[in-house]
């Protein structure tokens, strides 16, 4: 048997690792590459009927050595790769995929994350009304930051209860610090409710708090392709629009105010500014001119595309 584990969401793959050694662990061992492994699959269990392999890897590469053993793999030897990646035109990918052996571990989607966050809360005799809630998602950078993880949320999620049954938006406020993602958010709905000088104060903060441009271009981005998105499917509402695109109605909302057309344009606008920081430009000034660049666009196309004035 041979079987890939790979995605994102280090909580999941810790948890199908976790089962395996515990169903299948009389005869296992755990490698880190697969130069160590590859001297073992070959050698009979002594325990067992199966001997079993954990290979965990940052990111499943192309191996012309594990690519042979796959097409002509032990007979007593089920061989478990965990990737936090692959690279999927690889030889080694494409034969685990011919058979079906692969399983995703991506993070997960905003629907399916709330229901985890209330089974978390319920474990520690916890609730959080929908205002917390919403708070909580603004903090937690779990979309932007690669860093953060469902083992981040569940730390946060075990302080909050140990300091309160009944969690509101202001122990939230109090207990979890707040993150890029949330400071972005109010410097989107200054410039979308057209509040051009508290806009610009934000921005001049946050740079003077060495946040880094590129990264507060990138999560403008995420809120005007949402709104974008939400538009093309006007026959969509509430909950069913939020599955759909995977993120709650506060991340896009305030922007589908404005025509199709102004956020392409803004999209367009952010996009080119964010390669141009990746090219080398001086990303604080790319940052301050894009945000200029942003507020003409809200100002007065809007009002050229008939939308809000």
């Amino acid at each position: 048997m041979i079987k890939l584990y790979y995605g994102n969401e280090p909580y999941y793959l810790s948890a199908e690792k976790d089962k395996i050694l515990k169903e299948k662990g009389i005869d296992a061992g755990i490698f880190y590459s697969w130069e160590e492994a590859k001297e073992i699959v070959f050698v009979s269990p002594l325990l067992s009927d199966r001997r079993i392999v954990v290979l965990e890897l940052e990111k499943l590469t192309a191996d012309e050595s594990l690519s042979a053993y796959l097409q002509k793999p032990s007979e007593f030897t089920d061989l478990f790769i965990f990737a936090g990646s692959v690279e999927r035109n690889t030889k080694i990918y494409k034969l685990i995929k011919k058979d079906h052996a692969q399983m995703q571990c991506d993070k997960l989607s905003e629907p399916l994350l709330k229901k985890w966050i209330g089974k978390q809360l319920s474990n520690y005799g916890a609730a959080m009304n929908q205002d917390a809630y919403d708070t909580f998602m603004r903090r937690i950078p779990y979309y932007d930051d690669p860093d953060c993880n469902l083992y981040s949320i569940k730390n946060w999620i075990c302080q909050l209860a140990f300091y309160h049954s009944e969690i509101t938006e202001e122990i939230i406020k109090e207990v979890v610090p707040e993150t890029l993602n949330e400071k972005m958010f109010a410097l989107s709905k200054y410039l979308l409710a057209k509040n051009y000088p508290s806009a610009f104060r934000l921005a001049q903060l946050l740079l003077e708090s060495r946040e880094q441009p590129i990264a507060m271009l990138s999560a403008m981005l995420r809120t005007f392709r949402l709104s974008y998105k939400a538009l093309l499917f006007p026959e969509i509402k509430g909950k069913a629009l939020d599955a759909m695109l995977g993120a709650a109605q506060y991340q896009y909302a305030a922007a589908m105010r404005y025509p199709m057309p102004v956020l392409q344009k803004c999209i367009r606008e952010i996009q080119i500014s964010v390669n141009d920081i990746k090219s080398g430009k001086p990303a604080q000034a790319i940052f301050v001119t894009a945000l200029g660049t942003l507020c003409e666009t809200i100002e007065t196309d809007s009002i050229d595309a008939g939308g809000d004035r």
